[in-house]
């Protein structure tokens, strides 16, 4: 699907002032306006910056799957040049090293089933299925 001239614009002035934000060190700002555009125009280097947003913020796992859908995204209609097979580049490069740098936590019960427990990490419930498995998390309480 296409997208019109007026969506570009909106996405265009989004990422400038993104981009600022950034710059500026307001991360939380610079998330919030590139995740917007983002949202407006499926391109990788929006996800890409919105992920580098995020590694500033300490999100580290939702930064990793924004840098896996900057890889995944296929050309449309705002791909304009190389920056978008640059930013698959370096989307992969970055991820590969934000991966080593995200911590992992395995929850084991012990005297109950999983049945009998409620775990939440972070305030999110911990799905049964993923009591002793390995996942990704970041820091929290």
């Amino acid at each position: 699907m296409a997208t019109d001239d007026s969506e570009k614009a909106a996405a265009r002035e989004l990422s400038t002032e993104a981009k600022t934000a950034y710059d500026d060190g307001q991360f939380d700002e610079a998330m919030r306006k590139f995740q917007l555009a983002y949202d407006i125009a499926k391109v990788p280097t929006l996800a890409v910056w919105t992920a580098r947003s995020l590694v500033m913020r300490g999100q580290l796992v939702a930064a990793s799957e924004l840098y896996r859908q900057a890889g995944q995204l296929t050309a449309n209609d705002l791909w304009i040049g190389d920056s978008q097979q640059q930013a698959q580049a370096d989307a992969q490069k970055e991820l590969n090293a934000l991966i080593p740098r995200i911590p992992r936590i395995r929850i084991l019960i012990q005297g109950a089933t999983v049945n009998d427990v409620e775990v939440t990490i972070n305030g999110s419930k911990l799905l049964g299925a993923l009591v002793g498995v390995d996942r990704l998390t970041d820091l929290g309480h």
